[in-house]
């Protein structure tokens, strides 16, 4: 899809503005750059008809999410797999539930992190689009998922402490009307954790781009700042934002150890980013 002239391109998914500029293309399809939130996105956006049948097929066995499979094989053993630092860091290390608690995470895939803060006293509950990810591991963690899309599907206002889309926003037509309904489901003290693939300059993106990080997988492209502003620009206050600082998913040291060593030092004095940005933020007022 080639990029067009600005008068052609919606307002910005992530603030509503109207001005957006052309910026290009990625795997064929047009983007363009929001003046006033800095969001980069595809000038169009798949239907939720087709948004639905390509997780489906994502999770077929040899497709690009093949390691979510394997991962809800490893829910059934003695050793399933840990909920990530930055996910600990982020938000099962900092936020504890007050008794029955409720958490939804949003794109829960094959229920991993969900196990996980069950563990931690959450009154946990899931939904993810893909029909395949659930049915692969609904008998293997034994709590509720659903079906669905988060706009589409009804949940009880003001009843949850915590909402969480770990690598969720990225792939949203809509990400601004997403912290509207989460906005509405957390109650007054509520917290909002989320993951988005890190578009700022310190990332060495060529080296590590593949096709679930691609339009149409992806849709919404944010740097750190980007982030901030979003959510600013949508009524909440970022508790944190942390910039991913590990570069195993950028480079892998087997392959080429002194390539990782640079770049891994370079990410610890602030030279290079990893490939995620990590926040919490609540709801204002």
């Amino acid at each position: 899809m080639e990029a067009r002239s600005s008068d052609a391109i919606r307002p910005c998914p992530g603030c509503g503005e109207a001005g957006v500029a052309p910026d290009g293309a990625l795997n064929g399809w047009a983007l363009a750059c929001c003046r006033r939130c800095g969001l980069r996105f595809t000038v169009e956006a798949p239907s939720h008809e087709q948004l639905k049948e390509l997780y489906d097929r994502l999770y077929h066995e040899g497709d690009v999410y093949q390691r979510h499979l394997d991962e809800a094989r490893r829910l059934g053993t003695s050793k399933p797999d840990g909920p990530g630092l930055y996910r600990r860091l982020t938000f099962l290390n900092r936020y504890r539930p007050r008794p029955a608690e409720r958490l939804l995470e949003v794109g829960c895939g094959v229920g991993t992190f969900l196990v996980h803060a069950k563990a931690r006293g959450w009154q946990v509950e899931g939904i993810d689009l893909s029909e395949s990810a659930i049915h692969a591991s609904q008998d293997l963690h034994g709590v509720p998922v659903r079906i669905g899309s988060f706009d589409e599907l009804e949940f009880d206002a003001g009843a949850y402490g915590a909402i969480v889309a770990w690598e969720v926003l990225e792939h949203l037509a809509d990400p601004r009307s997403f912290l509207d309904k989460a906005r509405r489901l957390l109650h007054p003290h509520g917290v909002l954790a989320c993951s988005v693939p890190n578009e700022g300059a310190k990332v060495p993106w060529p080296e590590v781009r593949g096709p679930a990080s691609l339009p149409p997988v992806h849709l919404n492209f944010w740097d750190r700042q980007a982030l901030l502003r979003f959510f600013e620009l949508n009524g909440f206050t970022t508790d944190r934002v942390i910039t991913q600082r590990s570069m195993l998913s950028v480079t892998n040291p087997r392959d080429a150890p002194l390539r990782f060593a640079r770049q891994q030092a370079g990410a610890l004095v602030g030279a290079y980013e990893g490939i995620h940005l990590f926040a919490a933020a609540r709801p204002i007022g």
